[in-house]
């Protein structure tokens, strides 16, 4: 193939034409796979958030170029000389040679051009002359993107396109001012008229400006600052004088905003170092330096968004030299996988490990256990160690110091589960607090709780309440009426059948009171609830069901009013009570689900319902909890031991309407254990 080379003029700059066909290409693959390819002639701006890897990414695609004794130029604005120098040291098995040129500004020109030519031998490449321009490209020089042509004005070499350029820059904040915040030389004026013979009088301010100066008049005589009276940001005080009735007081000053405002992304937690500047020792280098915590902060707004907020006014631009960015790289890379997403907190990195955890080993009963009490927040190890010793503390609590230098402590309550010299596997669970246990595991675990009709009540929907009608030829019998349920052993005695089909596909899950202690508040415990919840229903088996019971739920009724716990027909809240009362709670009386005093069944526009018979447990002034049409209904009313209890209804009932009522006592965990629920909220009052 021949080639032909001619002049031609490009933008009124005499350019050189040349075959490039046989110029190198390349792409490159595995961790810097980026579609594309990189060639002569181009400039390669990279953008990102701190952190993220743009040095890193663009070093080592200069090594990629490197290696084939191309020549790169590096320009970069983000990082001191002896940084950089430090990073291509880390880097030097992939940066062969390299050679760091530190720029200054003379007359405000850039100089590190000037040098760039001798950089070139460096490089693998020798010196080039103007015939072998191109056009002027842009790159980014303290933050702002001007032709290149600017910066061959003082230097006899001009860079050869062929040699890609590369450019990183700073972030820069601008601040702003709100709209609400004074005109900063306007003047205000406060009047006050002095009642009685007061020794000092203090006039209030409602103002967000710091005073400058301010005249105080009093009787039209002017006070002087210090003497006669001091200043704040909100008051000023007169602190000497005799005042008379009906003397003038007038205060006119002039200010300016307390602070200066900027939004920042949400993700950004920290921000060191704020300047007016970029390069330290340049001409026209940083006069300001703020930090955060003594000169600014970053403040959470309401809605979830970020502002820095100065602790004095300032004009003009700053730039912040290290960003600290939350990348969220728990949710993203761990979370969404598996669909399970919430902001970066220990607590859900506790979580999304335990998920994890379960899913590679599987959803065993032991598995279950020990990912239940990760999640939770009980101590665990990721790592395999052993016992070295368990030490009682004295005060309930429990420390268990492992051979690899680390100690967890176990809550007060609870126990440590391995002895000196045990081996602790990795992802072990160091103490009690929860237990999960099945038809294997305990055969009568279903006496531990009082809800074993309504357990069975949620198979309904699947069709699995055919086993109840079935007689020993898979003949369908009427004998077993599902809907009536009494004590566990007159559920499963009634509906026989379909106990010995199920019982072989639910397990209890039991988390002691204790184990919630360590949440820092009520919202806490909340979200270690849902997220248990979000756990056993994603892991379990699909055709399994489980009861989730604790004695901590009606601790949750004094200790923390007014919280919800979102119930579903996923998730049954069982019964808090002990295995006594559950006995007890099963003998009839109130919550039984069968006697008068509690289950009616409304006629068409029933309002009123008179509550007659004795109840099993004292009542005092408070909330009745309503299930009408499995919807949970809070009526506050007052009623005693003795009178009939009246319940109004705003509105009249549908006829057939399924309405129970059932006191709200402390000493039991509010639930209506007898009618499937589909979904309602249980609202702890």
């Amino acid at each position: 193939m021949s080639v032909e080379f001619h002049n031609a003029v490009a933008r009124g700059r005499a350019t050189t034409w040349r075959d490039t066909s046989n110029d190198p290409r390349f792409v490159w693959a595995g961790v810097m796979d980026m579609t594309g390819t990189v060639s002569p002639g181009q400039v390669w701006i990279v953008a990102g958030l701190p952190g993220n890897g743009k040095t890193a990414l663009l070093l080592n695609i200069v090594s990629y170029w490197l290696d084939r004794g191309l020549p790169w130029v590096y320009a970069g604005l983000e990082m001191a000389d002896d940084l950089l120098v430090r990073v291509l040291a880390a880097l030097r098995s992939d940066i062969p040679r390299y050679r760091v040129i530190e720029e200054t500004l003379t007359a405000g020109k850039s100089q590190w051009t000037s040098a760039l030519g001798d950089a070139f031998g460096p490089f693998g490449s020798g010196p080039y002359d103007s015939g072998s321009t191109t056009d002027p490209i842009e790159v980014y020089v303290n933050g702002l993107l001007q032709p290149a042509s600017a910066y061959t004005e003082t230097s006899d070499t001009v860079l050869d396109l062929s040699v890609a350029l590369v450019a990183t820059d700073h972030i820069m904040f601008r601040w702003r001012r709100e709209e609400t915040d004074p005109d900063p030389h306007a003047h205000m004026r406060h009047t006050e008229i002095v009642t009685g013979t007061p020794s000092s009088i203090t006039l209030p301010f409602e103002i967000s400006t710091t005073v400058r100066g301010e005249f105080v008049f009093l009787n039209g005589i002017l006070l002087i600052r210090g003497s006669d009276y001091t200043t704040t940001t909100t008051t000023i005080d007169l602190v000497s004088g005799t005042f008379s009735p009906s003397d003038l007081v007038e205060v006119e000053f002039y200010g300016e905003p307390f602070s200066c405002q900027c939004d920042i992304d949400a993700d950004i937690t920290s921000i060191p170092i704020l300047q007016n500047g970029i390069d330290e020792g340049a001409v026209n280098g940083p006069t300001i330096c703020l930090r955060e915590g003594t000169d600014f902060n970053i403040v959470t707004n309401p809605d979830g968004t970020k502002t820095i907020v100065t602790a004095q006014f300032l004009t003009g631009e700053f730039w912040a030299p290290d960003v600290f960015v939350n990348e969220r790289t728990v949710e993203t890379k761990f979370g969404k996988p598996i669909n399970f997403t919430k902001d970066n907190s220990q607590v859900y990195k506790e979580a999304v490990q335990s998920l994890w955890f379960a899913y590679w080993n599987g959803p065993s009963i032991d598995v279950l256990e020990e990912s239940s009490k990760i999640l939770l927040g009980l101590p665990f190890t990721t790592v395999e160690s052993v016992v070295e010793s368990v030490i009682d503390n004295g005060d309930g609590t429990f420390t268990v110091n492992l051979l690899n230098g680390t100690s967890f402590l176990i809550p007060d309550g609870l126990e440590s589960v391995f002895d000196a010299g045990d081996t602790v596997p990795a992802f072990s669970s160091l103490s009690t607090g929860v237990e999960v246990v099945d038809f294997e595991i305990d055969p009568f675990w279903w006496k531990r709780t009082a809800t074993l009709g309504e357990l069975l009540a949620t198979f309904t929907a699947d069709g699995l309440a055919v086993f109840a009608r079935m007689d020993d030829g898979g003949n369908m019998d009427d004998g077993g009426n599902f809907d009536d349920f009494g004590t566990s052993e007159e559920v499963i005695d009634t509906n026989k059948k379909l106990f010995e089909a199920l019982k072989h596909f639910v397990f209890l899950v039991i988390v002691e009171s204790e184990t919630l202690n360590n949440a820092g508040n009520i919202n806490e415990v909340a979200e270690r609830i849902s997220d248990l919840t979000f756990f056993l229903d994603s892991l379990k088996p699909a055709y399994t069901r489980y009861l989730l019971t604790s004695v901590l739920f009606p601790d949750l009724l004094t200790d923390f009013p007014n919280t919800q716990f979102p119930v579903t027909d996923e998730v049954l809240l069982a019964s808090a009570l002990s295995p006594v009362e559950s006995q007890n709670f099963n003998d009839g009386g109130f919550f039984d689900g069968k006697g008068p005093a509690n289950r009616f069944t409304a006629t068409a526009g029933q309002t009123v319902f008179n509550l007659l018979g004795a109840f099993p447990y004292t009542l005092g002034t408070g909330n009745l909890k309503v299930f009408l049409n499995s919807v949970l209904q809070t009526i506050i009313v007052d009623y005693n031991e003795t009178d009939p209890l009246t319940v109004t209804f705003t509105a009249g009932l549908t006829g057939g309407d399924d309405v129970v009522i059932f006191e709200d006592d402390t000493t039991v965990i509010p639930f209506d254990h007898f009618i499937p629920i589909d979904e309602v909220t249980i609202v702890l009052a």
